[in-house]
């Protein structure tokens, strides 16, 4: 039975995804009443000039005093927001924002990271459901072709490629975001008008609920040639920043920043995302909405 969500991220050298630890642990790393209440009036100013899906969600949050969220300063963990299985509460990163006040954080900064953690704690408890997979992995397709298809020569003097890059995401994703055994996906994969059976390579031989296998799977079929985990995340963390990486290898992390991502961010969150295709953008973006 594969875990969906992960429980580590690869892109992050195996960080935790998800926390399982008592709050006695968490405790410890806690802002002070000052800065939390501090944060409570930040966040009330900003709802008053938010109009987005959020709202109702960050007001009840709000009006509860964000009773099951924790507001702390992790020096290790990398990013700005992690849900605490065992607890069942939000973690809120602060240190994230390398800022030694929290009145010096960019409101909107800090609004769309607390959302982000509401929503990492939705898609851990309401995996993507499968009936989402053809939206999920036609954006998938539009984001690498625009990414990294000309680089490679896929949207010029390769196009054959293409319906193999769609192959592969498609069976990519839905052994690592769905939990399909990968097997089984290769005959829903054929929709992309490719067949395993074209390919140079044996898919048995990858793991593809492994995202390092996944990168070495489009290199090895000559999909995307001497592609590699060093120039994914290299261009990913240059184009995104840190924020980026997670959401190409865990169905919560691609939820969760879709939707933060919808919100202005003050730089948190790409602002790019909706362009690769604004109609699947939308239609991604909206299976948030009958949860929050």
């Amino acid at each position: 039975m594969l875990d969906i969500p992960k429980k580590k991220l690869e892109f992050l050298s195996q960080i935790d995804n998800y926390y399982h630890v008592a709050q006695s642990t968490i405790d410890s790393f806690k802002i002070d009443e000052y800065d939390r209440e501090n944060i409570f009036r930040i966040i009330k100013l900003t709802l008053h000039k938010t109009n987005h899906m959020s709202s109702d969600l960050m007001s009840r949050k709000l009006e509860s005093g964000f009773d099951d969220a924790d507001f702390v300063s992790l020096i290790k963990y990398p990013l700005p927001a992690v849900y605490n299985v065992k607890t069942k509460r939000v973690i809120i990163n602060l240190k994230f924002f390398g800022k030694k006040e929290v009145t010096n954080i960019d409101p909107r900064a800090l609004y769309s990271v607390i959302f982000y953690g509401y929503i990492l704690k939705l898609f851990y408890h309401r995996p993507l459901p499968l009936k989402t997979n053809r939206e999920v992995c036609e954006y998938f397709l539009e984001m690498f072709m625009a990414l990294f298809g000309k680089r490679y020569g896929i949207m010029a003097s390769y196009k054959e490629m293409i319906p193999k890059l769609h192959f592969i995401i498609v069976s990519y994703l839905l052994t690592s975001y769905y939990g399909s055994k990968q097997d089984k996906t290769y005959t829903m994969a054929a929709r992309s008008g490719a067949l395993v059976k074209q390919f140079d390579v044996d898919f048995d031989d990858y793991d593809l609920y492994n995202s390092r296998q996944f990168i070495k799977l489009l290199s090895d079929s000559q999909v995307f040639p001497g592609f590699d985990l060093s120039t994914f995340a290299g261009y990913i963390f240059r184009r995104y920043n840190i924020i980026g990486l997670p959401m190409f290898e865990d169905e919560m992390r691609f939820m969760a920043t879709m939707a933060a991502s919808s919100l202005p961010s003050g730089g948190v969150f790409p602002k790019d995302l909706q362009r690769f295709s604004n109609k699947k953008y939308i239609q991604i973006v909206k299976i948030v909405e009958p949860f929050i």
